[in-house]
């Protein structure tokens, strides 16, 4: 599932689904007005931000529009340059496959052999020569051998269901059989005069999984041996899914698995020959979940950089090909990516999250776990791009009410330069307010938890203004955060005379275990509560109406802009769902059951999350929005909650985009309705 606060806001390519709006929005109060004060905010407002690089391991480059400027870090002294220097070409990145989906040809390392996928089964060419490395694989039957199911592509990010050891020797390779998975069937191209049809295998909660095994074929000796990747049966314990594949450097194939309540997750090592599995990690977490997307890190040949969660938090640890886990970093807070791998000296620079408000700090730490040491300022959030030695590094620090400024500093935080500095003095002429920071006590009464409050344009305290909350609120992947304290400038909503209310909930990651167990078996409630707890907050600020607040929110935003409508109809006057869960027996096994449990184990926590239940408390403004083409959140799921509001006797607006996928109404059409509904004629409350 995505997980970007304002998904709704990208889908250009629906602006022709809703036209032009017959116009209405231009000829709104106050629309003309508000849209001049955004251009004369856009041209005298900059906030410091830098497009560059290292162009070696001290002279960072430094593009300002057509002007380009070189900074010395051993020195600070900037250089202005008649020539733009070349930049260095980039790693990573390339081709992905569709969504869901795997690569289907791989060539090896030594370019000797590809292997390829068709069908259901998987050949490797050698020499012009072809060989089967499977014969019965059959996708109308669901067996598939080098290709995987939809949900481990989109729910594990396994976009690779074969591939080659660093050596060129072995061939690993999946096999799925997900004869037992019931097919799920989407009209496509409904509008031309023949629709087609397209079908997925796709599980749901209280169904049959698909059940994977995993092979390796030697090249050398030409046999094929499966691993060892379960102790016992495919449905008992761990072992149910295995993903994130690759080769150690001892030669041994490497994957993660889990349960399928993945709240058990063991990193392996199987010997690629005699398919003899040894467990190197194992991470469990029985009152919620284990996140599996955590990258880990080669270091020299006898151990890998892996998350642990031992303490509460994520943090670092030393995992040894003999399966010793050695603690490395022990933050009451979550760290986030590596930085920089100092080997020479020993030394790794990473983030952590422990600054004020949870912003993320740059800190360094030996291999042996000495000497840690945070490097920049705890009352800032930063942004670090490292010297290609790790000698030094482009800081870029801001927090909610601290505007950016980029320098460069030394491996001891030192600053030697400054590259650039904010200009915001035009926010107060054009109009605005700069944001304000807030904090607010979540549903269980204890945990401190952040906002942010923007201001309507040509604020008047005396005058009571219409708010909005833009949303996601679900569970977020790896590395990833609910909450930045980042200084923003106002949001475009406050153009049209609205506050914006940003709010964070407890639920995602970033803020340790016990703050994402506050979701497990309860989506719907907890994330919800926490909302309707911020706005409780921001209604006792001056000029705010806490009788006209409106929410907005795609996908896992979608579901938590119904469930606040419908679960706190006098919180929430106009709502805008997108691409909406609207009960989650309707999502995919691999994502519900690891944040809900099971179906069996959980139907109470199912029944509260499910919106129906709460078609009745309809009072305000709500528009639905689903593409008829989405194979994520299935259409199902609009016309399920658009039944049980028609059989409650409920009036509603629904938008439909004919052969859209997972997407949005159009950012107009979506402003339009909330002006109307909360500006124009705003529900009594």
């Amino acid at each position: 599932m995505n997980t970007r606060r304002a998904l709704f806001l990208s889908f250009a390519l629906l602006a022709g689904v809703t036209g032009v709006a017959q116009q209405r929005l231009p000829n709104y109060p106050g629309v003309r007005e508000g849209q001049a004060a955004r251009q004369a905010l856009a041209s005298s407002v900059s906030l410091a931000r830098t497009s560059g690089w290292w162009q070696d391991n001290f002279t960072f480059i430094h593009p300002v529009g057509n002007d380009t400027f070189a900074f010395d870090a051993r020195t600070g002294q900037r250089t202005a340059l008649t020539t733009r220097p070349t930049r260095p070409a980039a790693g990573g990145g390339g081709r992905q496959p569709g969504r869901g989906r795997q690569f289907t040809t791989l060539a090896s390392p030594d370019g000797s052999a590809r292997a390829d996928y068709k069908d259901g089964n998987l050949s490797l060419t050698e020499n012009g020569r072809t060989t089967a490395l499977s014969q019965d694989g059959d996708e109308a039957r669901g067996i598939k051998y080098g290709s995987a199911s939809w949900v481990y592509g989109e729910e594990l990010a396994q976009n690779e269901a074969f591939g080659f050891s660093p050596n060129s020797r072995y061939v690993w390779f999946y096999r799925f059989d997900e004869s037992r998975v019931p097919i799920y069937y989407l009209t496509l191209n409904q509008r031309d005069p023949q629709s087609t049809l397209a079908t997925e295998r796709y599980p749901k909660p209280g169904q049959p999984n698909p059940e994977v095994e995993l092979y390796v074929f030697d090249r050398q000796t030409r046999q094929t041996t499966r691993m060892q990747v379960r102790p016992g049966a495919f449905d008992e314990g761990v072992g149910h899914y295995i993903f994130r594949i690759g080769w150690l450097a001892d030669g041994r194939l490497y994957f993660r698995r889990a349960d399928r309540r993945q709240q058990v997750l063991e990193l392996c090592a199987s010997d690629p020959t005699t398919g003899i599995t040894k467990v190197l990690q194992r991470e469990t977490n029985p009152e919620g979940w284990v996140d599996g997307d955590f990258p880990m890190f080669p270091v020299g040949n006898d151990r890998l950089l892996s998350i642990t969660e031992r303490n509460g938090f994520a943090n670092w640890a030393w995992v040894g090909m003999d399966g010793t886990v050695t603690p490395l970093t022990s933050h009451q807070a979550e760290v986030r990516r590596p930085v920089h791998f100092d080997d020479q000296n020993r030394v790794l620079f990473y983030m952590a999250l422990d600054g004020k408000r949870h912003g993320a700090q740059l800190w360094r730490v030996g291999y042996n776990g000495q000497g840690a040491a945070r490097l920049t300022d705890p009352e800032l959030a930063h942004q670090v791009m490292p010297s290609p030695d790790g000698q030094c590094f482009v800081v870029t620090s801001q927090s909610d009410t601290v505007p950016p400024v980029v320098r460069i500093i030394d491996r001891n935080g030192q600053v030697k330069a400054t590259v650039a500095e904010s200009n915001v003095e035009g926010i107060t002429r054009a109009g605005y307010r700069r944001t304000e920071a807030l904090t607010f006590t979540s549903a269980d009464g204890t945990t401190e938890l952040n906002a942010r409050l923007h201001y309507p344009v040509n604020f008047d305290p005396s005058k009571k203004y219409p708010m909005i909350l833009p949303v996601y609120g679900g569970p977020l992947g790896a590395f990833q955060t609910s909450w930045n304290p980042s200084f923003e400038l106002p949001d475009s909503y406050c153009d049209y005379g609205f506050f914006v209310l940003e709010v964070e909930n407890r639920g995602p990651s970033g803020r340790g275990v016990a703050f994402k167990n506050a979701m497990y078996r309860h989506m719907g409630r907890a994330e919800i509560d926490d909302m309707a707890k911020g706005v409780e907050m921001a209604r006792t600020k001056p000029g705010v109406d806490g009788n006209r607040v409106g929410i907005i929110g795609t996908s896992y935003g979608g579901y938590t802009s119904i469930m606040a409508i419908l679960r706190y109809p006098d919180h929430f006057h106009a709502a805008v769902s997108n691409s909406n869960v609207s009960d989650w027996r309707n999502y995919d096994t691999t994502y519900t059951e690891r944040y809900m449990d099971l179906l069996e184990r959980n139907v109470e926590g199912y029944d509260a999350g499910r919106a129906a239940t709460y078609a009745a408390n309809l009072k305000g403004a709500l528009m639905i929005y689903y593409g008829t083409a989405d194979d994520n959140t299935h259409p199902t799921n609009s016309l399920q909650i658009i039944a049980a509001l028609q059989r409650a006797g409920k009036s509603f607006e629904v938008q439909v985009g004919p052969d859209a996928g997972h997407s949005a109404v159009s950012y107009q059409r979506s402003l339009e309705f909330l002006i109307e509904n909360l500006i124009l004629r705003p529900a009594t409350p």
